[in-house]
């Protein structure tokens, strides 16, 4: 199993989800080119992650994982958790951020990234019953 983490985290996130899985599953936890220990990669590379695996991705790695797949790539499945064909609302695919949150989210990553990605670590824990918990493990 490949887990693939979402926007600003690495494959930390993962960690307590590998430790339940136990032995039971043999998982690999991979970084986004750019993130964790991993180097920057050319956007158009497919992804080193093995094919023989179901791949999980979350939010952005769940759609890195789909454009993987649309480019030739093939898993043995693939499993989407908070993810979508697109990141940003368009007349094709009403279903997501709209365009202006997102540019204003972009803005405020520049400005300030830890600033940014605490606040975006806050909106993904907003509403489960341990929220605090999540948010500390997030960051």
């Amino acid at each position: 199993m490949v887990l693939i983490p979402g926007f600003g985290f690495h494959a930390s996130v993962w960690e307590p989800l590998v430790a339940r899985l136990g032995g039971d599953y043999t998982a690999r936890a991979v970084d986004l080119p750019g993130y964790g220990g991993a180097p920057a990669a050319d956007p158009a590379a497919p992804p080193d992650w093995p094919e023989d695996a179901h791949w999980v991705g979350w939010s952005l790695g769940g759609v890195l994982a789909l454009d993987a797949v649309r480019r030739g790539s093939r898993p043995r499945s693939l499993a989407l958790i908070g993810a979508a064909p697109r990141m940003v609302r368009n007349a094709d695919w009403p279903h997501a951020i709209e365009p202006g949150a997102f540019a204003a989210f972009a803005e405020a990553v520049a400005r300030d990234p830890a600033a940014a990605l605490r606040r975006f670590a806050a909106l993904v824990a907003q509403g489960d019953r341990r929220a605090r918990q999540v948010r500390e493990q997030l960051r």
